[in-house]
């Protein structure tokens, strides 16, 4: 720097004092001092002194400074390019600036004080530390090696950094501010503290006593080793970070602390605990000793493998959060903990086990053929013996006691190939998802389905109650009772569930899915036991592209009742033979079917709906894309053109819809039905072989709003007109014309809506009134 003057140590000086401007050969005490071969190497302070740098040349002595009760501050560089140089402090040392101590030894005392500050550095130099060394500002520990005795205090603060030091400690290293340990290498036998926002850097700590991490701070991406003697703790809102943790000792999260992204090894002898409301964050966490999660702590989302010979346990009200945990010996929940939403994997030979008062919550527990979870020594977060979980999944053993276990609450689809077991235990099924039942199950206390799917492809005992959900599957149940929105669909798609009594209410629905004439292609519920129906809702549908044949009717037995007794009720709107529609296929119902006292569909014809065309219908023509007309009984409709409609063989519904249409039922029973805006102008049907006492003419209520809910006999008359105040439909049998007289004998009500033939016996038991004509 400019002014600052140079000078060297003499060769033959008068004595040791560095202050004493007769020992140099420059005019006075210079600021830059240069050190070669001397006679006096021992060299002392007698004031306060700065110094702008220190060189030792190429064949310089080994010289030693002592400072004893004086501030020396050093602004520049040492260099020492031969010999030695070594400086014990006994009073106050503190380098600024740029300056570095370079290739020197310093010794800083119990009385002494040693700091950097600005952008200075400890250069490569050896430090022993006996009382106070500090680190300020941006300055830096550099490569050097620094011992920190028992009774030293090593302190970074600022921005200051460990460098690449090599600290070995005894007594106490502080992290202060926004320090950082740098890519130092420290060996801690005393007390290592991160406060404030301070880092652990890239550094390489080895905990032999105790070490913590307090406040903001973080070990970032520190390599850290806790020893058998060793204990380090996170307190406040510190975080592991990135971190790699090799623990041989205890790990201690504590307060709202948390393991971040780390890497935590717990090897045999070591511990790992989170206690008050720590977390394990997104740590991955190899287990092979002792895990605990204490207080309100939460595994949070961290990735945990629990090693044979490693324990893991919950205790407290802490949780496992959504942590993914692979159990290899034994997991622990106790006290008021719970499994939180996590996905636990149980092992062979590994256990879970729910004791106290703690539940499996929404998590995924999955256990693997010899592997087991144990919920029966817990009584649940009430103590009223109700647990949960989010699901259960495996081959593994499910041991309730007399729980009852709540589970689906995730929302997945799992299947339970193991035993579920338990006496006096149940099962409820919540959540959206399937769970499938493979095994042959023994818990006693019963099942309930209230959302989702329950699929028994094994077997379950007790009553089950679908409550609402759906129960199915291929295998066996007890007695089972479905309540309002709840669902009975056996099979997994086309299937046949045994059971035992089955009682349905009104609002259930029984949901059959037909792919075959054999039981098993279509659903089947083979009951032993009673049936009630109790006016719940048949819901049917066609799969696998299956259509039932045309040329003859086959019954499908959709609930075989192996008892004698009678099937009680019948489907919500359908009594004994009515029409069921599954697509454009049609079917009837009897409750009277298979060995006389089953429930079968018997098909039929189809569905035929005509277009705003004129539109031709019989056993060889249809609407595009719809089937022609068949030998079983079909429904066929027109719409708004002048149709001609011809139903064959079978029991027909027919309806000519808007305009002037023709109707033929052909072979057996037929029904004619008239549902649109009468006109005698633009829409009258002709009917060409109605069968009297045989086929029906069918009046919708709608239309007809004054004939009533049937047409009595004094609301028919045979004649040209209506002669009473009651006649509402009139047949004149000399022309064949059908009329609605919506006023009876007053004059202006009659319409003529259909021209039969002439002279038919026709009476009012020909006609039927609904709102309804499957149309």
């Amino acid at each position: 720097m400019a002014g600052e003057t140079t000078g060297t140590w003499l060769t033959s000086p008068v004595d040791g004092d560095y202050n004493d401007g007769g020992n140099w050969d420059s005019p006075a005490v210079p600021d830059i001092a240069v050190f070669d071969v001397s006679s006096i190497l021992d060299l002392f302070f007698s004031t306060d002194t700065t110094i702008a740098g220190w060189t030792f040349g190429t064949g310089a002595n080994p010289f030693a400074f002592v400072n004893n009760g004086h501030a020396l501050t050093f602004t520049g560089a040492i260099e020492v390019l031969g010999g030695s140089a070594t400086l014990t402090n006994n009073a106050t040392v503190s380098f600024e600036l740029t300056s570095t101590v370079g290739d020197a030894a310093i010794v800083n005392n119990g009385a002494g004080a040693l700091s950097f500050h600005d952008d200075s550095s400890a250069g490569s130099n050896t430090v022993t530390n006996n009382n106070q060394l500090t680190f300020n500002d941006r300055a830096t520990a550099g490569t050097a090696e620094i011992t920190n005795n028992a009774t030293g205090m090593l302190t970074f603060s600022g921005t200051s950094t460990g460098g690449s030091a090599i600290i070995g400690t005894s007594g106490t290293v502080t992290f202060e501010a926004d320090s950082t340990a740098g890519d130092a290498d420290i060996t801690n036998n005393g007390a290592l503290r991160f406060t404030a926002a301070s880092l652990g850097g890239t550094a390489h700590i080895t905990v032999n006593d105790t070490a913590s991490f307090e406040d903001d701070s973080s070990a970032a991406d520190a390599e850290i080793v806790i020893n058998e003697t060793g204990t380090l703790t996170f307190l406040d809102e510190a975080t592991a970070a990135r971190a790699m943790l090799t623990v041989n000792g205890m790990v201690d999260f504590e307060d709202d602390s948390t393991a971040g992204n780390a890497e935590v090894i717990v090897n045999a002898g070591g511990t790992l605990t989170f206690g008050d409301n720590g977390s394990a964050g997104a740590a991955d966490i190899t287990n092979n000793d002792t895990v605990r999660f204490a207080g309100t702590s939460t595994a949070a989302s961290a990735t945990i493998v629990n090693n044979a010979g490693g324990a893991l346990h919950f205790v407290d009200g802490s949780s496992a959060g959504a942590a993914a945990i692979a159990n290899n010996e034994t997991v622990s929940f106790a006290g008021n903990s719970t499994a939180g939403s996590a996905t636990i994997t149980t092992k062979p030979g590994g256990t879970l086990s729910f004791v106290a008062n703690s539940t499996g919550g929404n998590a995924a527990l999955i256990v693997e053929t010899g592997g087991a979870v144990d919920f029966s020594a817990s009584t649940g977060p009430a103590g009223n013996g109700r647990l949960s979980a989010g699901s259960l999944q495996g081959a593994g053993s499910f041991q309730l006691g007399a729980n009852l276990l709540t589970v689906g609450g995730n929302n997945r689809s799992t299947t339970v190939e193991g035993v579920i077991a338990g006496s006096g235990g149940g099962l409820v099924k919540a959540g959206s998802g399937t769970l499938t039942l493979d095994g042959d199950n023994t818990y006693s206390g019963g099942t309930t389905v209230q959302a989702g799917t329950l699929r028994v492809d094994g077997s379950i005992l007790g009553q089950t109650t679908v409550a609402g959900g759906r129960l199915g599957g291929n295998g066996e149940t007890g007695a089972v009772t479905v309540k309002a929105g709840g669902t009975l669909a056996p099979g997994a798609s086309a299937g046949i569930l045994a059971t035992g009594s089955v009682s349905m209410t009104t609002g259930a629905v029984y949901a059959v899915e037909i792919g075959g004439t054999a039981p098993g292609t279509h659903d089947q519920v083979a009951v032993s036991g009673s049936v009630k129906l109790g006016g719940a809702t048949l819901s049917a549908s066609l799969i696998y592209g299956f259509q039932p044949g045309t040329a003859t009717a086959t019954d499908f037995v959709i609930i075989a009742n192996d008892s004698t007794d009678a099937v009680s009720g019948t489907f919500a709107g359908l009594s004994e033979g009515a029409t069921v529609a599954i697509g454009s296929r049609l079917f009837s119902i009897s409750y009277h079917g298979g060995d006389g006292n089953d429930v079968a569909l018997t098909s039929a014809g189809y569905r035929i709906l005509g277009t705003s065309g004129a539109d031709k219908v019989n056993g060889s023509k249809a609407p595009a894309g719809q089937h022609v007309a068949t030998q079983l009984g079909d429904v066929i409709a027109g719409y708004g053109g002048k149709d001609k409609l011809f139903g064959l063989g079978g029991d027909d519904i027919l309806s000519g819809g808007l305009r002037d249409d023709k109707l033929k039922g052909g072979d057996g029973r037929d029904t004619f039905v008239f549902d649109a805006k009468l006109s005698s102008k633009k829409n009258v049907d002709s009917v060409k072989d109605f069968k009297v006492n045989v086929d029906l003419i069918g009046l919708d209520s709608d239309i007809f709003k004054t004939v009533g809910d049937t047409l009595t006999r004094k609301a028919f008359h045979v004649g040209a007109k209506a002669t009473d105040k009651e006649n509402r439909i009139v047949y004149d049998k000399k022309t064949g014309d059908l009329f609605y007289d919506k006023n009876g004998s007053k004059k202006g009500g009659a319409v003529l809506f259909a021209e039969l033939d002439k002279h038919l016996k026709l009476d009012h038991k020909d006609f039927v009134v609904d709102a309804d004509f499957m149309i």
